[in-house]
C-alpha cells in the first residue's frame, strides 16, 4: 500500500449502523465524520428542545381547554390545510406538523412558540438560538 492510500484509510473513522438486524460498518473520512458529528449534535438538541416545548404547551393546555382548539386553527393557516383536517388533540397536531419542521429547519415551531408560549423566554431564547445554528 503506498503512503496515499494508508493516510486516506487512517483518516477514515468507522460507523456502524444497524438496520433489520444485519450490521454495516460505514466509513467516513475525517472531515465527513465532523460533519455527521455535528448533524448528531444537533439532532440530540433539537430532541431536547421539542420534548421542552411539549411539556410547555401540554402543562398550558391542562390550564386553557381552548388552547388545543387554537393551535389546531393556527396550525390549519399556516400550512394552509383544509379546514378540520387537524383535530384538537395535542398529539394530533404534532403528528400533523411533523412532515413540516426537523432539525434542520425548525421555523415552524419557532413560529408556534413565538405564538403560543411567547412568556417561555428563556425556551424560546433557547430554540431561536439553535434555529440560528441549524
Amino acid at each position: 500500500m503506498d503512503s496515499d492510500a494508508a493516510s486516506t484509510v487512517s483518516s477514515l473513522s468507522p460507523r456502524i449502523s444497524n438496520s433489520d438486524g444485519d450490521i454495516e460498518i460505514i466509513f467516513f473520512s475525517k472531515e465527513e465524520q465532523k460533519v455527521q458529528d455535528s448533524l448528531d449534535e444537533l439532532q440530540a438538541k433539537f430532541s431536547h428542545i421539542m420534548t421542552e416545548i411539549k411539556s410547555v404547551i401540554r402543562m398550558k393546555v391542562t390550564n386553557n381547554n381552548e388552547l388545543p382548539t387554537k393551535i389546531s386553527n393556527w396550525v390549519e393557516s399556516h400550512l394552509h390545510l383544509e379546514p378540520g383536517t387537524v383535530h384538537n388533540d395535542l398529539d394530533d397536531i404534532f403528528k400533523k406538523m411533523y412532515l413540516y419542521y426537523d432539525f434542520s429547519d425548525c421555523s415552524l415551531i419557532v413560529a408556534m412558540c413565538d405564538e403560543f408560549i411567547s412568556n417561555e423566554k428563556d425556551l424560546l431564547d433557547e430554540l431561536k438560538a439553535y434555529s440560528f445554528k441549524s
